[in-house]
């Protein structure tokens, strides 16, 4: 007979910190003698409580563990007394008036099964009935744990509100899980102050650590004093009265907002605090004020970022069913509100929609569409200098209801018109429908960070923030444009205007669309044009006021894009770019801002030391996160949703990851792109000024006639170096042409236009796009800057801005680009080169400027780009995944591609042979992209 197996309960212990409420307390022990988890250990801690519930606690739940402490340690110094006592294995820390469900304990045990290197499990919560969805570890609370829904902290009365909301769940409190095993290499709680209607992190040194979080907690606010003292600091007097007033400021409407105002800030102040406020303790007394006088001077604004989509349909067959539709797909760019209206015109039918995700405020006055006069609009981005814009606008008598950039822009628009643009410092894409004149118009901002695409076909104009979006109209027709696929192929982005469908466009930076609505005449308008400002005369100023001008221009622009009072990090690689906007930013506050990096198992790819070296020097809160190739197979299948056409970066994965890696801690985060451009940083612009001007030019053309003569495969030696036959044809091109910018258009090619026509089974034609541009720049500038204003139009807007948009989007968070403030843009177009690049070092303005801030010694080493060990990746872990998706089979589905010439370059890479692996990623971003946009599956 086999003997009984027995099942293992490990040892749990509950932690609760107790605050002067013996009520609470008596329901907590009620609610844990309900548990039926066979092996527990109770730890209350008495936070030295005017109403000492240790009789109740003893009475209810007599087994439990009471320390009883003569000050207030606050939050994190209770726990901490807990966690020295507890013995358990796994630490269950609950706010206590936390309401614990039947099979809860064996649910969190069970992700800490599926998650063994998890170093603390917990679920989202949210204030004061905000709506949110609890999960764990990624798995909704409904039907998932317990087999109902799991009330974490919810009380027993409220349960029928929180029943009536299907799959979306309120909570009031928190509660977290921690492995004793993990808790032992990392120590105690931080010393961190919980904050009323702020939410706050425990988990930073967990992460330091490698182990994983599953958990929704926030900012952390560090301060020492309480814990020694036992006395609430100053700060925390601060925070309290700051956020208890803006709380109430967001969530409750007038007149009643002024009592419960008064109610929050004077009645409802912990009793020390109102100690220290009677006698008049001046620190305390000042830190009161400070967080009132605080409300008053920061309005109540509507920040807001979304998705737009729409159409105007002259054949009068969409409805408002086919509006929400097209709208709502695009929810993860708007997850808080959404608005859809259809106008009927007598000659067509004009919808307008929104998704909005509000980064301060949610107020019914911030809703799209929104209309005035004879105008409605829809918005997605932010107008910087908004402020501003509507004290202008007051002084020419109008009037506002909201605090929303939206509303100033509309009612500049009915002021000034078009030339409400040319106050905009921003980024933005809108649509304004004018009844009067009968026209809608498409506006998109100077650099194209924000994205807006646009289908026109058969009297119908579709239009949306991301393509996917246009796909949902039952009039669009899904049709791959194999001249775009040739682009994509080539650069590994389809540059502006194309699109991979035929029939659809990228509306280009600095331009408007209008339609009009009585004929159905659509034109396109330029307004702003980067080649404008790299055609004024250079500028006569002294290196030294360059460089001061430069500097002054960068404080504005990041400090335009910092929002005071919410969550704001920088993606920090460790190069100069990021580090810039890290050490602006920095210098201008007291607060520590958030620094995220990404770092790599493999060393000769990882920045990750670096960046650390950087943050500590200028003591940002930073955030490093070590990813391998299993993190870049989860993200792999999500790109082509992401992305929604073929888009193969080789940092979409870094990126990707490190949005999501940062939309735990901040709702916006800001990015340095742009910094190459406009400081002349890429090797690339070297290398097309050299090409092209190591020889005369009738040599140049000599060689490259020789060159269309002799095979590069019958070439000893360098026929067996790395990409050799690729290389070969670009100096052929390059050499053919003698121009820099031509040069810079075959060096930022992967595959060569002869390449994709022998990869591909329908040579195509290729587009011409702004790498061809030959007589907008013949007589412009200098050479340098002709190369930068080429790649500002071509690589910056349709490869990196678009990679930024797309990856902080699809975890709801807002990307911003301070480099691509147009007033620095113009301001360097003028500066020549010979201060970009002086004395070989390239990007001398912007090092110059760093080094103020940073030592020389962190900053100096080569540079490296930020982009994911693909090539060692394709050759190990994801090698099966290449296999599969460019194996015959999947190829020939498309009957895009020459199957044996594929399979071909596929063998010879995995053979070892010099084959750029980044010619085939774009192939199997493709193929990605086909599988989920074109199968369908």
């Amino acid at each position: 007979m086999q003997p009984e197996s027995k099942t293992y309960y490990p040892l749990v212990s509950i932690i609760t910190v107790n605050y002067n409420n013996a009520k609470v307390t008596a329901e907590l022990m009620a609610s844990l003698n309900r548990i039926s988890y066979p092996n527990l250990e109770i730890i209350v801690v008495d936070n030295a409580s005017a109403e000492n519930p240790v009789a109740v606690i003893k009475n209810e739940y007599p087994s439990a563990i009471v320390i009883e402490s003569k000050s207030n340690l606050g939050f994190a110094g209770g726990n901490n007394l807990g966690i020295k006592a507890a013995t358990g294995e796994y630490l269950f820390l609950v706010n206590n008036d936390t309401e614990f469900t039947e099979g809860l304990i064996e649910g969190l045990l069970e992700v800490f099964g599926k998650h063994p290197d998890a170093g603390v499990v917990s679920p989202k919560f949210h204030y004061f009935f905000q709506k949110g969805t609890i999960e764990y570890a990624g798995y909704k609370a409904v039907d998932t744990l317990t087999g109902r829904n799991s009330m974490i902290g919810c009380r027993e009365e409220d349960k029928g509100q929180y029943d009536a909301v299907s799959e979306t769940h309120y909570a009031h409190g928190g509660a977290m899980m921690v492995s004793a095993r993990a808790l032992a290499k990392v120590g105690l709680m931080p010393e961190v102050y919980f904050l009323y209607y702020e939410e706050f992190d425990w988990c930073e040194q967990f992460k330091r650590q490698g182990y994983k979080i599953y958990y929704q907690y926030k900012s952390l606010i560090y301060h020492k004093e309480s814990m020694t003292t036992g006395k609430n600091s100053p700060l925390k007097t601060y925070y309290i009265t700051r956020n208890r007033i803006l709380f109430m400021r967001r969530n409750v409407k007038l007149p009643a907002r002024m009592f419960f105002m008064l109610y929050f800030t004077f009645l409802t102040i912990p009793k020390n605090t109102l100690q220290f406020l009677l006698k008049r303790e001046s620190v305390h007394m000042n830190a009161f004020w400070k967080g009132i006088f605080w409300n008053l001077k920061h309005p109540k604004p509507d920040n807001i970022w979304c998705g737009i989509a729409g159409f105007i349909d002259f054949t009068q067959k969409s409805d408002a069913d086919i509006l929400r539709s097209m709208t709502d797909v695009m929810a993860h760019r708007g997850p808080n509100d959404a608005g859809y209206e259809v106008y009927e015109h007598p000659q067509a039918s004009v919808g307008l929609g929104q998704r909005r995700l509000s980064i301060l405020d949610l107020s019914k006055s911030g809703h799209q569409p929104m209309h005035y006069e004879q105008y409605s609009i829809i918005f997605n981005g932010e107008v910087y200098n908004f402020k501003e814009i509507r004290t202008e606008l007051e002084k020419l008598g109008h009037h506002f209801h909201s605090g929303a950039d939206t509303e100033v822009l509309l009612k500049g628009y009915a002021q000034w018109g078009e030339k409400i643009l040319d106050k905009c410092i921003g980024m933005f894409a809108f649509v304004i429908y004018d009844r009067t004149a009968e026209e809608v118009t498409l506006f998109r901002d100077r650099a194209g960070v924000k994205p807006l695409y646009y289908y026109w076909h058969d009297r119908t104009l579709l239009f949306a923030s991301e393509l996917k979006g246009i796909c949902e109209h039952p009039a669009f027709r899904k049709e791959i444009d194999e001249k775009s696929l040739s682009l994509f192929l080539q650069y590994s982005y389809i540059p502006a205007p194309y699109t991979i469908y035929k029939n659809t466009h990228k509306l280009k930076p600095g331009h408007l669309l209008k339609l009009s609505l009585r004929d159905a005449a659509i034109r396109e308008v330029q307004y702003w044009n980067v080649l404008d400002a790299y055609r004024q005369p250079l500028t006569g100023l002294s290196e030294h006021d360059v460089i001061k001008h430069t500097e002054e221009l960068m404080h504005s622009a990041y400090s335009y894009r910092m929002v005071s009072d919410v969550p704001v990090g920088v993606f920090l690689s460790g190069g100069y770019d990021s580090a810039s906007v890290a050490a602006l930013l920095q210098s201008n506050t007291s607060s520590r801002i958030k620094t995220f990096t990404i770092g790599y198992k493999e060393p000769q790819w990882d920045e990750s030391k670096e960046a650390k070296k950087i943050a500590m020097h200028l003591g940002t809160e930073h955030y490093e996160w070590i990813v391998g190739a299993n993190d870049a197979k989860d993200v792999l299948h999500h790109l082509p949703e992401i992305y929604d056409e073929p888009f193969a970066d080789n940092s979409t994965v870094p990126t990707t990851l490190v949005s999501r890696f940062a939309s735990k801690e901040v709702k916006v985060v800001l990015s340095a792109d742009g910094g190459d451009e406009v400081f002349a940083g890429y090797n690339k612009f070297n290398q097309s000024l050299r090409y092209t001007g190591s020889f005369p030019k009738p040599l140049q053309r000599t060689l490259s006639a020789a060159m269309s003569v002799v095979s590069p495969e019958i070439i000893p030696y360098f026929n067996k170096q790395y990409n050799f036959a690729s290389r070969y044809e670009k100096m052929k091109l390059i050499w053919a042409s003698g121009k820099p910018q031509h040069a810079l258009k075959y060096i930022s090619q992967y595959l060569t236009e002869n390449e994709v026509n022998y990869y591909t089974a329908v040579p195509a034609d290729g587009y011409k796009t702004n790498f061809d541009m030959n007589g907008e720049l013949d007589n412009m500038n200098d050479p340098l800057n002709r190369l930068l204003a080429v790649d500002y139009k071509t690589f910056l807007v349709d490869n990196n801005l678009v990679k930024v948009d797309r990856a902080t989007m699809s975890v709801s968070i807002e990307g911003r680009e301070p480099m691509l403030d147009h007033r620095l843009v113009e301001f360097l177009a003028k500066v020549p080169a010979g201060l970009k690049v002086k004395d070989g070092i390239n990007k001398y303005i912007l090092k110059t400027i760093v080094h103020k801030y940073i030592p020389k010694t962190l900053m100096e080493r080569p540079k490296r780009p930020f982009i994911a060990p693909l090539q060692e990746w394709f050759k190990d872990e994801l090698k099966e995944q290449m296999q599969y998706y460019l194996s015959g089979e999947r190829l020939a589905k498309s009957g895009l591609f020459n199957v044996p010439h594929v399979e071909q370059l596929l063998e010879t890479y995995l053979s070892g042979g010099k084959v750029s692996h980044q010619k085939l990623w774009n192939m199997l971003v493709f193929q990605l992209w086909y599988s989920r946009w074109i199968e369908k599956l």
